[in-house]
């Protein structure tokens, strides 16, 4: 619409002689593309984007659309027509206008989610003991197996989203069920995007979804939360199955993320377009006749092999690089040793690499946003949790203390900005901003057993309950009590492409109740899972972070203390044990600001550890397979 619309100089002039044009960065105001993107979907029935709305002048809607062409077309209006008749309504029956505003905005106030929440009330059980919880989360595991693709993994049909909470939740199903249908799933999504055209086989990293069931044809656009998310889970996944190709998908997508989304000082980029030279994913694709000049013949034809490379292509003419065989068919059909192969893939990759960089490259979206940030910050963290690396653990910390130097609200320890760019940073952080990097702050202390960054979840968490928490619903404003240019304050509860921010609060709530011994706020957190239960139970789509938190409420947290001598060893052996919903503290000697290590002991040579529940111990031991041992998994089903 940019380029048909509002780049022409004759309905430019339109415009500016008669509205108010405001165009708004929905990364950087998604409070604002909420209200009016649920405005848009009370008018019409459903959204998208753009999102055009036209307002009061108090910002109140009375009219919108998604994407209008230049000239009318199939019973479409041209945006020209909708403006004119905008205009016309607006001087010649302004009273309707008037009402139109009014009762949508009425609609706007009362709020699609406690609707959403009271139908679901009257319907179900509102008590854990009487949903029988684990039957619950059985039943929900149930409905996601019902949409899942067992041919080439994900959940629904194309266009495929890699619906990383979703997967979450069935690996932390897995975790208590064993139930060997749910670590499948997981896995076969996995592997079939790191095999597909959504994963660059060539720089790593995962672009935003896939048109087709395949996970062939990607959206080209690689978003800075995608990858975090899939990062998390990849090296939450490897944890439990072991599996090479998981763990170098991982590294690459790292590696990509340093490499092109990453700011000097620390911070991450938000985006790399789809598009370069007006072409969508022109940068990416390939011919066979480019990589046998630029490889030779003879690797030629390993590497096309490998990656499904021919002639005339698998994408309009063009070769959009995906595996199609693993490494030891390709080394049966050429008749190589595996690492012979793999030595020809990788020098294949490093030169197709070197030669990509001299395209023109798609768009970057410099701008830092902290929620995404955090989401970053998180996936470092578990990444090094898994493998034990400390580089993507340091480069973890790079990134909060870039957060820290730069969006910080002057005069304040816990108010952040929302977004940076430029050295300037404007908005003031929302729900989902706090909630991850409170999430992070915890990683970061976890990994570290630095206080520093328990003492920041700590006060970043009070500042969250005073600024954002609604005592009379039990839910945070997704905006802070200090934004007024909006038109309402929204609770925002669902999954959208990063987990709610409501949801990652109630987990933020539940770990730090247990390591501060903060009862208040574990009491938060389960009015918070208790209240949405009955809308779990009946919509558990776009829920999963919910569902997750829900899972741990259930079977507890698993609480690890290591204490005395050599504890930061032991705890990163530990730490990369299968397990979910694990909090780990460790120290040289008993600690007293942090509530699960009081009254703990070591020996003086030796390191003891301490598996609890809730504060209530086993027998202290002194190896971390004997700790194992004492983990209880259920026996079949939950």
């Amino acid at each position: 619409m940019e380029r048909e619309s509002f780049e022409d100089e004759r309905v430019a002039d339109f415009m500016n002689a008669h509205f108010v044009n405001i165009k708004v960065d929905r990364e950087e105001r998604p409070d604002l593309d909420a209200i009016y993107m649920e405005a848009l979907s009370i008018l019409s029935g459903n959204g998208g984007w753009p999102l055009n709305c036209f307002l009061m002048p108090d910002g109140r809607p009375f009219y919108g659309g998604t994407y209008y062409p230049p000239m009318p077309m199939h019973r479409r209006a041209s945006w020209m027509q909708v403006l004119q008749h905008i205009r016309q309504s607006f001087r010649t029956n302004r009273d309707t206008v008037e009402e139109q505003a009014q009762q949508l905005t009425q609609l706007l106030k009362r709020g699609k989610d406690n609707l959403f929440e009271t139908t679901a009330r009257t319907e179900f059980p509102v008590s854990f003991e009487e949903a029988g919880l684990r039957g619950v989360l059985q039943e929900v595991f149930e409905r996601f197996s019902n949409s899942f693709d067992s041919t080439h993994g994900g959940y629904g049909r194309a266009p495929k989203f890699p619906a990383t909470m979703m997967m979450q939740f069935v690996l932390h199903y897995y975790h208590y069920s064993r139930d060997p249908l749910a670590i499948g799933q997981v896995n076969l999504s996995l592997f079939k995007m790191i095999e597909g055209g959504i994963f660059d086989q060539i720089g790593g990293g995962f672009s935003r979804y896939s048109t087709d069931n395949e996970w062939l044809v990607p959206h080209f656009e690689k978003m800075l939360y995608d990858n975090a998310l899939l990062v998390a889970l990849m090296a939450d996944v490897w944890r439990y199955t072991r599996e090479d190709d998981l763990l170098v998908a991982m590294e690459q997508t790292l590696d990509f993320v340093d490499r092109e989304l990453s700011h000097p000082d620390g911070g991450f980029f938000s985006a790399l377009d789809a598009d370069s030279e007006g072409e969508e994913g022109k940068f990416y694709v390939w011919t066979k006749d480019e990589i046998t000049t630029l490889l030779g013949s003879e690797r030629a034809n390993v590497f096309c092999q490998m990656y499904d490379v021919r002639k005339g292509g698998n994408w309009e003419g063009n070769t959009i690089l995906r595996k199609v065989l693993s490494l030891k068919e390709l080394s049966y059909q050429i008749r190589k040793t595996p690492e012979e192969c793999a030595a020809i893939l990788d020098a294949s990759r490093a030169i197709l690499l070197e030669a990509r960089e001299k395209r023109v490259r798609p768009g970057l979206d410099d701008k830092v946003l902290l929620d995404w940030n955090a989401h970053m910050v998180t996936a470092c963290f578990r990444a090094a949790r898994a493998t034990g690396s400390a580089s993507r653990a340091e480069r973890a910390m790079r990134a909060l203390r870039f957060i820290d130097n730069n969006m910080r609200q002057e005069g304040s320890d816990s108010a952040y900005f929302h977004n940076w760019k430029d050295g300037q940073a404007t908005q003031p952080a929302f729900l989902d901003d706090y909630a991850a990097l409170i999430r992070a702050w915890i990683e970061a202390w976890q990994y570290s057993n630095d206080h520093y960054w328990l003492k920041k979840a700590e006060s970043g968490t009070a500042f969250v309950i005073s600024e954002f928490f609604d005592p009379e619903d039990g839910f945070f404003f997704f905006t802070p009590s200090s934004q007024k240019d909006i038109l309402l304050r929204k609770k925002e509860l669902q999954d959208n492409s990063t987990p709610s921010g409501n949801a990652m609060m109630a987990s933020n709530l539940a770990v730090l109740g247990l390591i501060l011994d903060r009862r208040d706020w574990s009491s938060k957190a389960e009015k918070l899972y208790s209240d949405m239960l009955p809308v779990l139970r009946r919509f558990p789509n776009g829920f999963g972070e919910w569902l997750i938190g829900l899972t741990a409420r259930e079977f507890g947290w698993y609480e690890i203390v290591a204490v005395g001598p050599g504890y930061q060893e032991v705890l990163k052996e530990v730490r990369k044990q299968s397990l979910v919903n694990v909090i780990v503290a460790g120290g040289e000697e008993p600690d007293d600001v942090v509530a699960l290590m009081r009254g703990k002991t070591g020996g003086r040579t030796h390191c003891t550890l301490y598996l609890c529940r809730d504060y209530a111990c086993q027998q202290p031991v002194y190896s971390v397979s004997e700790l194992m041992q004492q983990i209880e998994i259920p026996d079949k089903g939950l």
